[in-house]
């Protein structure tokens, strides 16, 4: 448009310049003009300058009214705006006042959910420290019972080893008196075997005696046979009974030898089993006494050993009682802490959304003073607008005055009539300011007066819109 604008300015001027030498000094019109390349000679007349001047001031009258029509149109639309926008801006006053009340009511939970935050932690810390202490305790009750537990098993075996012993000595002395009974037994018998081996011994002398004179007999019976195989009788059969004899009675004999000599050895035994058993006897009464003493010393230590188990079960039981205590309050310190762990995971949620709608807030704060700004400037541009159509609507004014001026000094006088203005032609186009021959119109008028009617033309293409219109929703 400014490029169009300048273009008929200097076409305006052009023209102007070009024709100024044709009017007289004292501003008086040609009465003739050139007719237009073409024409026929019997056809219509060409207008007038005066008609044209005329058609055109008309015209501009019309665009002039329209015009103020339109800026008057523009500056009510602009006023409608412009409460419209303050009406906005008393909407976001009030928003940017919630917001700052829920911006402080934000803050004022933030701070107390901080110090609720704290004080949790702080008994958390607290609760964590008394369960550390416990733990400790606990511990130590642990290693106490376990301490206990060993002198209870310590005594027990202690105890189960007297026992034994107990059952061991005991067990020997019962042996022992098995062992005396036994070796008396023994000693009775080897007596018994003693007498027995002397009347073996006895008898066995005895039957040597027997077999002696068996022998002496058999010796003095084969004499004879002898003597009377001498003398021719056959006494061979007899001699050889009688060396039979002879030999069983030595062999006797030597058995019998023996006899007495194994009857000597085996009370020789006896006797050393005697000597061995009397030994026995005297070892077992004494270690019958010392068992006996240690199964004193046993029971004495069965008895140490009870009394110590006791007392390792009475602290046990007591280490047992302090450790379902501190078990007890452990439970509590956990349960504690997950009332707080509880209560901080929701103050820290409070927190998060208290800061949030801060967040929010302060968003909602950043936009509404963003809308009153744009508001406010939007107001200034209506009353920019509003100025410039009113600086429009007196230029156009200027110019019906002046287009009347015009009229009345052209001598006429009403609108031009229809066929007069279907007879204008030229190659003026549209917006440009006509030939006119007027004697107050100079070519920097008629230029001015084009520069205004293109400026007119474009200001009522502008459609004024609100300011929230050119928001993208």
């Amino acid at each position: 448009m400014k490029h169009e604008t300048l273009y008929a300015t200097i076409a305006a001027a052009a023209l102007i310049a070009g024709l100024s030498p044709a009017f007289a000094a004292d501003g008086q019109a040609a009465t003739t003009a050139p007719a237009p390349t073409g024409s026929s000679s019997t056809g219509a007349s060409a207008p007038t300058p005066t008609n044209v001047n005329a058609a055109t001031i008309e015209s501009d009258m019309s665009k002039d009214r329209a015009n103020i029509r339109e800026n008057r149109a523009a500056i009510a639309q602009d006023r409608t705006n412009i409460r419209a926008d303050r009406q906005d801006i008393r909407s976001d006053d009030q928003t940017i006042r919630a917001d700052r009340h829920s911006i402080r009511t934000d803050r004022s939970s933030i701070g107390a959910d901080q110090a609720t935050l704290s004080a949790d932690k702080q008994a958390m810390g607290a609760d964590q420290a008394t369960m550390h202490t416990d733990r400790q305790a606990l511990q130590a009750d642990r290693q106490q019972a376990s301490t206990d537990r060993a002198a209870i098993r310590t005594d027990q075996a202690a105890i189960n080893a007297d026992q034994k012993t107990l059952s061991t000595d005991q067990q020997a002395v019962q042996n022992a008196r098995t062992t005396v009974s036994t070796d008396r037994q023994s000693i009775g018998t080897d007596r018994q075997n003693i007498s027995a081996d002397r009347q073996t011994i006895r008898s066995d002398r005895q039957n040597i005696g027997a077999e002696r004179a068996d022998i002496r007999a058999d010796q003095a019976a084969l004499k004879e046979d002898y003597a009377q195989q001498r003398a021719g009788v056959n006494e061979q059969s007899n001699i050889n009974a009688e060396k039979s004899d002879i030999a069983s009675d030595r062999a006797t004999i030597a058995q019998d030898r023996a006899n007495i000599a194994s009857g000597r050895q085996a009370i020789g035994a006896d006797r050393q089993n005697i000597a061995t058993d009397r030994q026995g006897i005297q070892a077992s009464d004494q270690t019958i006494h010392a068992d006996k003493q240690a199964m004193a010393a046993a029971t004495q230590n069965m008895s140490a050993d009870q009394q110590n188990m006791a007392t390792a079960r009475q602290n046990l039981s007591a280490t047992q009682q302090n450790e379902a205590a501190m078990r007890q309050s452990m439970t509590a310190d956990k349960q504690g802490m997950a009332t707080l762990s509880k209560n901080m995971s929701a103050t820290q949620q409070s927190m998060a959304s208290a800061r949030s709608n801060l967040t929010t807030d302060e968003q909602s704060l950043a936009s509404a003073r963003q809308n009153t700004a744009t508001a406010r400037a939007a107001i200034g541009s209506d009353r920019q607008n509003i100025a410039a159509d009113r600086q429009t609507i007196a230029s156009d004014r200027t110019d019906l005055r002046s287009d009347r001026a015009e009229l009345r000094a052209d001598g006429v006088h009403g609108h031009a009539t229809v066929g007069t203005q279907a007879n204008v032609t030229g190659s003026l186009h549209a917006g440009a300011e006509p030939y006119v021959a007027n004697k107050g119109l100079t070519p920097t008028q008629l230029a001015n007066n084009t520069a205004a009617n293109q400026a007119k033309s474009q200001q009522s293409q502008t459609t004024h819109q609100a300011w929230y219109h050119y928001f993208i929703w």
